[in-house]
């Protein structure tokens, strides 16, 4: 099975994503251009984190998401015959080598799909969601 890494480029002098979406790369020790590229301090890469949500949009990490927690991971909360919603961000966390959903909270989960996921902004252009 071969995995395509996609990344987007959040530009940090004119702040604004450069590129919704950057595809197809192999990157390995050769490749001196595209290292030089992602070693550059100006530009932070997001990666596509291989689920898309609800509305088909891909997940990357710095999404922020709403998430309906009815069966999320181990979590199932229920409210009489209303859903739980929470709001969280999507962050690569090294010890666990995943990426992991953490919200307001400060509660952390793995995730299962994206079904009960929904994008509503990223941490750089809406960050205030997250307050």
């Amino acid at each position: 099975m071969n995995r395509i890494f996609k990344f987007r480029v959040w530009d940090k002098k004119n702040k604004q994503f450069i590129n919704e979406d950057i595809g197809g790369y192999v990157i390995n020790e050769e490749d001196i251009e595209l290292n030089k590229i992602f070693l550059n301090k100006e530009y932070v890469f997001q990666q596509f984190i291989g689920l898309l949500d609800k509305n088909n949009k891909p997940i990357y990490e710095g999404d922020i998401v709403e998430v309906t927690f009815e069966h999320f991971g181990a979590v199932s909360v229920s409210k009489g015959d209303t859903e739980y919603t929470g709001r969280g961000h999507v962050f690569y966390n090294k010890e666990s080598a995943a990426f992991r959903l953490q919200l307001k909270s400060g509660s952390t989960y793995c995730f299962k799909g994206g079904k009960n996921l929904k994008i509503i902004g990223n941490t750089f252009e809406t960050s205030e969601l997250l307050k």
